[in-house]
């Protein structure tokens, strides 16, 4: 029996996973569940939390039920995923329930530092929460870089202003001796160079390289260093401005530092100056308290400005609350001609259950109808009864006139027959494999020919939209995966493509992606799916006359599309005859509507992930080495149909492993708490990839199949000579007047 504390881990883990709120709240509430699994569910849930708002509301009740908000995975802390995907209620949250807001990875960063280095923009609202708790604003990583660093590195100007509000020091520098002046400059960020020199940021320093920032800027961006210093600067002037840079940084870090003396009184390590130099830092720290006194008034005359337009905007709102009064009582209006609809709606109503009312009249009179017929149908029955007995009383004498026949008769004798038995089986087993081994070869000739025919046609238009993507955004690569990269895609299938190297907003790239394409002739229609958990463009193109279907997405966490094709490969260079048997199981579901996810239908990656499961269960039958693809495939394709339509027990999960790591599966799945199609992702064992499939349709049409399939070889007529078509026809046809 299965362990049940097992189970309730595991279904903890998964609503985690896919933000089922209630499921987990039950779950909560009603065991006691281990801490680990807590933190495991709470790291998971944190770790989605970009997908739906569920899973902020998952990790709240985590945390209330004793979670540990400072629990961290390799080194990297929760609040530190927050950072870096800029979820701003998510880290606030954590920060309630006591994340450390200084804590260090194995490299040392601070999720100021995540959020400052992230992949998702510059989330300043982050780093001002941040900052507001008290991160230490200037610590160092292990290769000696700020979060500074980091901004002059991704050029997020906002996060930068509101570290160095928060005093952080502009001058540091890394192992390299590099400034965050070296990384805006070097990676061409004008704003930030702006502001960096607007701080009056050091412009000399130089690294381990021997370069200052001007040396590692561009043409453009020497030009606003330039700017700064009032005239244009040359390698003779670069000396001469480490005295006008020292000074203008005001304090006493612009003195002279000769040497160090310890005092007499304190025992402290003080710099000796010179009277004359500290008179004259005096005079500069004077310049600069009257300039901070300057700066003090316009911020006041501006607060003044804001509540002057603060009253504006109150009087504003007071005239659109009288709009809305206005609008109400047209609600009102419009809520008493939904009632006279309703009243409407209801005579309509009435008249419909008028109609009800006569048509189960009339499938009354039908069944009598029908129980006449059936009593037709049992006379008929006894008739035959009687037909047969004659039919033995005439075999009898046909059989005494037989032996009454000559001996020696050279005629063979002939048994008459009027009624021929019915036979299962009126096909033996070696012409049933011969047979369908005959429709699967021609099958693939088929499809071997359509490949050769549109392949260049394919790759002609991912050429072209290829191109597109990178002329249009710079650094972007568009690469193609699923069945059409791994060679097993039908004329039904779509091209699939995902767009890498991107930065920012997912949906925001795709708009634009979708504006560009719309202007290009070969695209006929484009559809912008940004709702979806991995948002999508589906596009119609048309090229040499063949209408194509194609899919874009662009590369984050969740897409493992690239990572698929490389294990559907490994797995077709261990069982040579796999593709044949997925080709023709797709193109089956293919016919039957039952091929889209969003659909309730069974994906094409599903599918590969049952039929590979099944070769696998055979351990070294059907192996590459030991499989003769011309002789066994008819016999293959009969087993595995068999297998899944009468066989398999779908409470079960469908396991699939890595034949470069054919490791057990540590997760183990209650058989009684499934009522679904599960089909375990050998790339992330917590995720279904037919989470989404609905079972009892696949069970009927591969039963369907399996029976048909088993009628057309075991039929004497002439068209049953195609067994596979055959099925294909009848499952299809069947199963829409099931449907």
């Amino acid at each position: 029996m299965d362990n049940p504390d097992q189970s309730h881990n595991t279904s903890l883990l998964r609503a985690a996973s896919d933000g089922d709120y209630e499921e987990l709240c039950e779950l909560l509430s009603a065991h006691k569940i281990d801490k680990n699994i807590l933190n495991q569910s709470l790291y998971l849930a944190v770790s989605r939390s970009q997908s739906t708002s569920d899973h902020l509301h998952c990790v709240e009740a985590l945390l209330n039920s004793s979670a540990n908000p400072s629990h961290k995975d390799s080194g990297v802390s929760l609040l530190m995923h927050a950072a870096k995907m800029g979820q701003i209620q998510l880290a606030d949250l954590l920060i309630r329930y006591g994340a450390p807001v200084d804590d260090k990875d194995n490299e040392s960063r601070t999720p100021l530092m995540y959020v400052c280095e992230s992949d998702y923009g510059d989330n300043v609202d982050v780093v001002e929460l941040l900052l507001n708790c008290k991160a230490q604003v200037d610590s160092k990583d292990a290769n000696g870089n700020t979060a500074l660093h980091k901004c002059g590195e991704r050029g997020y100007v906002n996060s930068m202003r509101a570290l160095l509000d928060s005093a952080a020091f502009f001058n540091a520098q890394n192992k390299d001796k590099d400034t965050p002046l070296h990384f805006a400059a070097r990676f061409g960020h004008e704003q930030c160079v702006e502001l960096l020199l607007k701080w009056n940021a050091k412009i000399d320093m130089k690294n381990n390289c021997g370069k200052s920032p001007y040396d590692e800027a561009s043409e453009n961006l020497k030009l606003l260093f330039s700017q700064s210093s009032g005239t244009p600067l040359t390698k003779s002037d670069m000396s001469e401005n480490e005295e006008v840079q020292s000074e203008s940084s005001g304090g006493y870090e612009s003195m002279p530092e000769d040497k160090e003396v310890q005092c007499c009184n304190c025992n402290a390590r003080i710099a000796e100056i010179c009277k004359f130099c500290y008179d004259e830092s005096a005079e500069k720290n004077e310049m600069k308290i009257k300039k901070i006194e300057e700066l003090s008034d316009l911020r006041i005359k501006k607060i003044e400005e804001l509540n002057a337009k603060n009253e504006e905007l109150e009087s504003e709102i007071k005239k659109k609350i009288e709009n809305l009064e206005i609008k109400s009582g047209k609600i009102d209006r419009l809520k008493q001609k939904n009632k006279k609809l309703q009243e409407i709606i209801v005579e309509k109503d009435n008249e419909r259950k008028e109609e009800v009312e006569k048509c189960e009249k009339a499938a009354e009179d039908l069944k009598d109808e029908l129980e006449s017929t059936k009593e037709q149908i049992l006379n008929l029955k006894h008739s035959l009864k009687l037909l047969n007995q004659e039919n033995e009383m005439l075999r009898d004498k046909l059989e005494e006139e037989s032996k009454s026949t000559d001996k020696n008769s050279k005629k063979t004798k002939r048994k008459v027959t009027f009624f021929r038995e019915k036979n299962n089986n009126s096909t033996p087993k070696p012409e049933i494999i011969s047979l369908l081994q005959e429709d699967i070869c021609n099958f693939m000739q088929e499809w071997e020919a359509w490949q050769q025919k549109l392949e260049p046609i394919f790759n002609e238009i991912c050429s072209k939209i290829s191109i597109l993507v990178e002329k249009t955004f710079q650094g972007a690569r568009l690469e193609p995966y699923g069945s059409f990269v791994t060679k097993m895609h039908l004329p039904s299938s779509d091209i699939d493509m995902v767009i890498t190297n991107v930065e920012g907003d997912k949906k925001e790239f795709l708009r634009l992606l979708e504006q560009v394409l719309q202007r290009q002739s070969y695209v006929k229609e484009t559809v912008l799916i940004s709702l979806a958990v991995v948002p999508i463009i589906k596009l119609k193109c048309e090229l040499s006359g063949k209408t194509i279907q194609m899919d874009i997405t662009v590369q984050d966490i969740k897409h493992t599309g690239i990572q698929c094709c490389s294990f559907v490969n490994r797995v077709q260079a261990v069982y040579g005859n796999i593709k044949p048997i997925f080709l023709i199981l797709k193109q089956l579901f293919y016919l039957c509507g039952y091929k889209e996810p969003y659909n309730g239908g069974l994906s094409s990656y599903s599918l590969f992930l049952m039929v590979a499961s099944y070769f696998q269960s055979q351990k070294e039958k059907w192996r590459k080495r030991n499989s003769n693809s011309s002789k066994n495939l008819g016999e293959i394709f009969y087993q595995i149909l068999k297998y899944y339509s009468i066989d398999f027990q779908y409470l079960t999960p469908i396991f699939c492993y890595d034949p470069e790591n054919p490791a057990e599966n540590p997760f183990q799945y209650p058989t009684d708490q499934f009522h679904k199609l599960i089909v375990v992702d050998p790339l992330n064992n917590l995720n279904n990839v037919a989470y989404h499939t609905q079972l009892d349709p696949m069970i009927q049409i591969l039963r369907l199949a399996f029976m048909h399939l088993n009628r057309s070889i075991n039929c004497n007529c002439s068209e049953s000579r195609s067994p596979l078509y055959k099925m294909f026809f009848d499952t299809k046809q069947y199963f829409n007047l099931l449907a």
